[in-house]
């Protein structure tokens, strides 16, 4: 395991704590050949504080919490294609979705039975010099909206990510691994989440965050996004914004503890 891991026991609490509603309901009846697609969710932030750099940017942090609630992994396979299209094939890598096939029809992903799985180019990847690793393009995108509007204050878009099984957030899932099968973010790794766990990118690491040093203070709505192009094929859609709603005073973030 590679990286993000030490923030474990700090926030397994919290995690549970956002979880404690439960998945959602199973949908509808599936037969052989069905594709098992996962489902992103993004869980609300925590940890949210503000930073001011030595330069004096303020920065509204935040951690994130994306879980998978689908029938399958959301898994993401690298492959040595030129994905930016500047000629170079080692620079990137194009990554490709892999969505499981019910071998069997029982609406559960077995990995030693559901082995078919149809391909999806979703993106590319890219070495994060930052954090030292290989990233997911696009993944999330955060925004800072008017409560009332829901006009975009400020943002930080096309957010890279390493997908890896960070905590088992709904272990009795149907599927759900007792242990981690994404866990690498090397060069040619199979980046991914499996059902039931989530990927936690912690509010201290590089990028978690939406400048606000000429924001006014006030409320705001933070929005945090996931698979913001739909490049991803998930079995719902609508679920992958959480928000919360936040008021930024001089020097520090207020937070509200609920959703708008």
């Amino acid at each position: 395991m590679t990286r993000r891991f030490h923030v474990y026991a700090a926030l397994a609490g919290a995690v549970l704590l956002l979880a404690s509603a439960g998945p959602p309901a199973s949908g509808a009846a599936r037969t052989v050949g069905d594709p098992l697609q996962p489902d992103l969710v993004n869980l609300r932030p925590r940890e949210i504080g503000l930073s001011i750099t030595p330069g004096g940017k303020h920065r509204l942090r935040f951690t994130t919490y994306t879980v998978n609630t689908g029938a399958g992994p959301m898994e993401l396979r690298s492959r040595r294609f030129d994905c930016d299209g500047n000629g170079n094939t080692l620079d990137d890598r194009t990554a490709v979705q892999h969505t499981y096939l019910d071998a069997d029809g029982d609406e559960i992903f077995e990995p030693s039975t559901d082995t078919a799985s149809t391909p999806n180019v979703a993106g590319c990847f890219r070495y994060d010099a930052k954090h030292g690793h290989w990233h997911f393009g696009d993944f999330e995108v955060f925004r800072l909206l008017d409560p009332q509007s829901g006009g975009v204050v400020a943002a930080h878009h096309k957010v890279g990510f390493c997908l890896v099984d960070d905590f088992a957030t709904y272990p009795n899932l149907p599927g759900a691994p007792g242990r981690p099968r994404y866990d690498r973010c090397a060069q040619d790794a199979t980046q991914g989440i499996s059902i039931g766990w989530t990927d936690i990118y912690s509010s201290t690491l590089p990028s978690q965050w939406i400048d606000v040093t000429h924001v006014p203070l006030g409320r705001y709505c933070l929005a945090i996004g996931v698979d913001p192009a739909n490049r991803l094929q998930e079995s719902d859609d609508t679920n992958n914004t959480a928000t919360m709603l936040i008021r930024l005073a001089t020097h520090r973030v207020v937070t509200l503890d609920r959703s708008c």
